[in-house]
This record gives structure tokens, C-alpha cells and sequence, in this order.
């Protein structure tokens, strides 16, 4: 804190040097330094809710609405939250897990991994408008608007299913090896990030539906969170408490992070220049500051953070708490 003594009438006479210590102490008490080097950031607590069904499998982010949809396997229903509380309730025909969002329709599409399915649910009615049959325990999910993609991780056989937004029909299942879990799109090249929790991460052309690299990792990667305006793809290694960051222009591992313990999930704000890693183990968020790739902070959450989304436009981020059936709201 500055001196408690205030300038009197003659000690505006100094002239620039009292200028430009007033000037140094407001800077630092706004969180500067250095005449104009920002300090990183990281947002905090703004709210807890308890969705009132579970067990919780997965979050996902409407860009267009601000919201974000989780799946309650337990309750078979998609749950819709508004920055800080529930908002609404869709029953479903099966148990659900994984979620993506096609914003220009405002349409979920929820994996159902028992029936090998996936539902597509009208977020404006809560009806389920179709279902579409895809590979073996379909899990995660992930949409590319431009290419009018849908990718469904089919965690038992090894696949990635690529559906037709507008027919809903199966148009490519490609192969890519063990376990495929979470994956990440690149809006920039069209490239699908999948992390395969026993077999790296592969790199699917949106384009030709083809394999084009796959990136060594034995550590149990569990997601793949893109940052395009950095040109990085962020990987929580399970296994190791780190996180992979990976280059979409060399497709390698450019950086290794070490985060929490058992980091199961990431999402990144580009807009704030912050990657998010949910730390399974020691319930704690992970904050990186993208642009320097060191870690900002670390935030205490619920219990078993295990899924987590961000909104790039307000900053506000969504933490499920996956052993406590909790959402940990965080903003700034």
C-alpha cells in the first residue's frame, strides 16, 4: 500500500516525478507492473449448483445462447444451466454421456453408449427429434459447424463416427486405435483432435476423413482442447499429472505442463489467453496462461472434477464435480 500521506498544495511544484510515482502506484494497484505488463489473471468462485440429478457425464458450451448443457446418466436427461443456476429439464430415452452443440440449430447431440446411439434433441422444445446409430460405446462428441460434422468417439471398437448434420446419416467411420475418448476441433485447418487413453493422439483431416498423424503419448491423455489463436492443442496426461501441448502446425508435443493430480479433462478461452485442466484427484482446477504456456493459478473446486467448459464471451466456466454431483461456477 502506498504512503497515508497526502500531497499538500506545495508539493505539486515536484512537478513529473510525483506524476509518475502517482501514475506507478495506481498502476500496481490494478494489478500492473512494469509500466504496462499485465499479471495473469485467474477467475474464482462465483457460484456452486447442484443439478439434483447424476451421476454427471459430460458439459457442453452454446456459443449462441451462453448456456451450458450437462447429461445426467442417472436422471436420463440433459440439463440446461445458465451462468448460475438451472434452467431447464429434457427427459431422454437413454442413459446419455458425452454432448455436442450445433448452434445454428440449436440441437444436442448426446451419446448413448449403452445402445450405441446418438440422440438428437431440439434445445428449444426438449424433444428428441431422431437417433443415429454409430460404433461401440460412443462417448465423447465434438461439432464442426463448417463442415456440418458431427464426430462421436466410439470408445469399444476403436473408432471415430463422422455424421451429416443436416441428414443425420453416417457418412465415414474411421479407425484410430485404443480407447478413444474427448476430442478437439480446429475451426482454422478442420482437423479433429482425439484423445485416445491408450493410444496417443490421432489427427483426423476434416476433409478427407483420413488419418494424417498420430502423436505418441502413453500416459493415459483423457481430452484435446484446441486454442487456435495460439496454434495449440492442450492434453491431460492421467497417468502423469501433465499436460501435452501440442502444435497443430508440426503435430508434436511442443511443451509438457505440469498440472494436479489425475488431470481427466481441458477447455480453453482464447479470448482470455487461459486454458482450463480439471485435476480428478486433488479436486482443483489448473489455470494456464496460453500465451507464456506457464501455469497462472490453481482453484480449489468440488469433489472429482472431471468434465469443464468455458464461455469465451463472458469468462464464465462450468466444473463438474463428478464424486460430489456438483457444478463449480467460476468468472472473474
Amino acid at each position: 500500500m502506498s504512503s497515508s500521506r497526502q500531497p499538500q498544495h506545495g508539493d505539486l511544484k515536484s512537478g513529473p516525478k510525483l506524476y509518475l510515482v502517482l501514475l506507478t502506484s495506481v498502476l500496481v494497484a490494478a494489478g500492473c507492473s512494469n509500466l504496462g505488463v499485465q499479471t495473469p489473471t485467474i477467475p474464482h468462485i462465483i457460484a456452486t449448483i447442484d443439478p439434483a440429478t447424476g451421476p454427471i457425464r459430460d458439459v457442453a458450451f452454446d456459443g449462441r445462447r451462453h448456456r451450458a448443457y450437462l447429461t445426467s446418466e442417472g436422471g436420463r436427461s440433459i440439463v440446461e444451466i445458465s451462468p448460475r443456476s438451472v434452467a431447464a429439464k429434457f427427459g431422454l430415452a437413454s442413459a446419455p454421456s458425452g454432448a455436442a452443440i450445433d448452434e445454428s440449430t440449436h440441437t444436442a447431440f448426446v451419446t448413448a453408449p449403452a445402445d450405441n446411439l446418438v440422440m438428437a434433441v431440439d434445445l428449444n422444445t426438449g424433444e428428441t427429434t431422431g437417433t443415429v446409430r454409430v460404433g461401440a460405446e460412443p462417448q465423447g462428441a465434438e461439432v464442426d459447424p463448417d463442415l456440418n460434422a458431427l464426430y462421436v468417439a466410439n470408445v469399444d471398437d476403436g473408432s471415430v463416427s463422422v455424421v451429416d448434420l443436416r441428414t443425420r446419416v453416417v457418412k465415414a467411420v474411421i479407425e484410430v486405435g485404443g480407447k478413444p475418448s474427448k476430442m478437439g476441433v480446429d475451426p482454422n485447418s478442420h482437423r479433429l483432435y482425439v484423445a485416445n487413453s491408450s493410444g496417443g493422439i490421432s489427427v483426423i483431416d476434416g476433409h478427407s476423413h483420413r488419418v494424417v498423424a498420430t502423436i505418441p503419448d502413453d500416459q493415459s491423455p483423457r481430452d484435446a482442447a484446441v486454442d487456435p489463436a495460439t496454434g495449440a492443442v492442450y492434453a491431460p496426461n492421467f497417468d502423469d499429472g501433465s499436460v501435452s501441448v501440442i502444435g497443430t502446425d508440426s503435430s508434436a508435443v511442443i511443451d509438457t505442463i505440469k498440472v494436479g493430480a489425475q488431470p481427466s479433462a481441458a477447455t480453453v478461452d482464447s479470448v482470455a489467453n487461459l486454458a482450463y485442466i480439471t485435476n480428478f484427484a486433488d479436486d482443483t482446477v489448473t489455470v494456464i496462461n496460453t500465451k507464456t504456456r506457464i501455469v497462472a493459478g490453481t482453484i480449489k473446486v468440488g469433489d472429482g472434477p472431471q468434465f469443464v467448459a468455458a464461455d469465451p464471451v463472458s469468462h464464465v466456466v462450468w466444473v463438474v464435480d463428478a464424486n460430489s454431483n456438483t457444478v463449480t461456477v467460476l468468472g472473474f
